[in-house]
């Protein structure tokens, strides 16, 4: 087992996109319904994260929050860049999926984070906002800022 990765979590992202499209198929919901009615302690990454709130408005627009904490630091004292990449990528996933039309799902193609300054304890609440940019025929453009 490489890192301490179990058969089980393997299957977890599996077992996580399955009770997504049976519960919208089931419930009949647009996937923007979906996530607006979402309980964050349903979002692993978020709970794994520590995201304190995810907030979808009626138009698809999503931002995550969460207040940086040590446990996100890596060895040079500051929040890991992956964490701030993971909550811009989380954000834009959804904010792209709440545009698709029933049946359809998206995933992240590419992803470039700028890194201004670093993120300590100290930053205090950090929100990671998703932009629409394009909806193309194939691919979502998304704008995160945190």
């Amino acid at each position: 087992m490489l890192g301490g990765a179990t058969d089980e979590g393997r299957f977890l992202p599996i077992i996580y996109f399955l009770v997504i499209r049976i519960a919208v198929f089931i419930y009949n919901t647009p996937f923007i319904q979906f996530f607006i009615n979402l309980p964050i302690e349903n979002v692993p990454m978020g709970a794994l994260m520590d995201t304190s709130s995810i907030h979808v408005d009626e138009k698809g627009q999503v931002s995550f929050t969460l207040t940086p904490q040590e446990f996100h630091y890596n060895p040079l004292g500051t929040v890991h860049g992956g964490m701030a990449a993971t909550m811009l990528d989380s954000c834009n996933s959804i904010s792209a999926n709440c545009q698709l039309d029933e049946g359809f799902l998206t995933m992240t193609t590419d992803i470039r984070v700028n890194y201004l300054r670093p993120m300590t304890v100290s930053t205090g609440e950090v929100t990671a906002s998703a932009e629409i940019e394009k909806i193309g025929r194939r691919v979502i453009f998304v704008t995160g800022t945190l």
